[in-house]
């Protein structure tokens, strides 16, 4: 006697590695689940916004969708995704593993709206043989805002290379020299820009110092190096640090990278925000057999070993206390993401806080920082310019 298969639609965004180890997944969940098929939808990040919302408003919402905090919100508010506290309270998806607080960044208009697979810290890494080389030694107290630079500048000195390699397209250190000065981009409704213009002045002044001093240096999408009004770089191309998780574990795949707190002055607020990356949410019109089902996919997606180690660091930090201890055990995991993962640990037991979770949209704070960074890089803007158009563009 045939028995149906229950279909399963899932709809997530990312690049080659997340699309192949994803499909990799859904085919070995479904060959361990004979009863389950998976209708898979991968698309880019630019494209997925849009698509969903079409899928949305033709009723035809997948079953499973990747969300981050800024959609999150959208779609609970348009009422497309499912409560999922039931499924939580039964342990169909277990998320004990889940420091509470983290667990509750899903939470929108009083409904467990999305599970956090990933999270992201403010993190400052570093290749330890690149600062021998230059003959720098790492502060037992950590860096600040000047020491930071000056190691920049001395890594460039003596051994050709560039203290920050960066494509422009992670706000991260914006972030910490904002909160470290008590500021915020938006205020406590997330909708309009709530910061002084000379914050941001300081904050594009620093950087373009390091622009100048070639040891803020910009790369392509060609992987060329290039210097600040300048063309190609002409030295080495790592550099001595990365700034921010997504770039610590793009580096440290390649390197040897150790990881720290960021650069902070004395007496400044250096609390880690940590900010939930990635969530899975259920459609709210998918029959009960369905969301069952794709409930009880998510619980063996953030859960079973085999998941978390295709995975690995490829969607952020996992937010499952497990999933970090088994990767960290984990021998085909590179120095850099281990370092990531223990420094994490270091501040899941200490003094943090999660991000809001009504803050405005990641991607569109991160585009716009991206643009005015490249225009300051080129020379185009002043930092007070850069300050301006950087206000314009996330108020929209």
């Amino acid at each position: 006697m045939s028995h149906t298969k229950t279909e399963l639609t899932i709809a997530w965004w990312g690049n080659e590695t997340r699309n192949q180890y994803t499909q990799e997944l859904l085919e070995l969940y479904e060959q361990l689940h004979p009863d389950i098929s998976f209708i898979p939808i991968p698309m880019s990040r630019e494209e997925y916004g849009e698509n969903l919302a079409k899928a949305t408003a033709m009723g035809e919402c997948p079953d499973i969708v990747q969300m981050d905090a800024s959609l999150l919100s959208v779609y609970e508010e348009n009422k497309t995704l499912a409560d999922l506290t039931g499924f939580v309270e039964n342990k169909t998806i277990y998320t004990d593993f889940l420091e509470p607080e983290l667990r509750g960044t899903g939470i929108r208009g009083g409904i467990l709206a999305g599970i956090p697979v990933s999270v992201s810290i403010p993190a400052l890494g570093y290749d330890r043989e690149i600062l021998k080389e230059a003959g720098i030694e790492i502060p037992v107290n950590g860096w600040n805002w000047d020491t930071f630079f000056q190691a920049c500048c001395k890594v460039k000195e003596q051994t050709g290379r560039p203290g920050i390699v960066s494509d422009f397209s992670d706000s991260t250190m914006l972030n910490c020299w904002l909160q470290q000065r008590n500021e915020t981009l938006f205020g406590e409704a997330g909708q309009e820009a709530d910061i002084t213009k000379d914050i941001l002045t300081e904050y594009f002044q620093y950087c373009r110092a390091l622009m100048e001093s070639e040891t803020l240096v910009s790369v392509g999408e060609d992987g060329i190096l290039h210097v600040s009004d300048n063309g190609g770089y002409k030295g080495a191309a790592d550099g001595a640090f990365s700034f921010g998780t997504n770039r610590i574990t793009e580096q440290g795949r390649t390197v040897d990278i150790e990881v720290t707190d960021p650069p902070s002055d004395e007496g400044k607020d250096n609390r880690p925000v940590i900010r939930p990356e990635l969530f899975l949410s259920i459609s709210t019109s998918s029959a009960p057999e369905k969301q069952l089902a794709a409930a009880e996919f998510i619980n063996w997606f953030i859960n079973d070993g085999n998941a978390v180690r295709s995975t690995g660091t490829e969607r952020g930090i996992p937010a499952s206390a497990a999933a970090r201890s088994l990767l960290c055990e984990d021998e085909r995991m590179t120095g850099g993401e281990r370092s990531l993962l223990q420094f994490y640990e270091t501040k899941e037991t200490g003094n943090k806080v999660y991000e809001n979770a009504v803050s405005p949209n990641t991607e569109i704070v991160n585009r716009a920082y991206g643009d005015v960074m490249r225009r300051l890089f080129e020379g185009e803007i002043t930092p007070q310019k850069a300050a301006g158009e950087f206000l314009y563009q996330i108020d929209g």
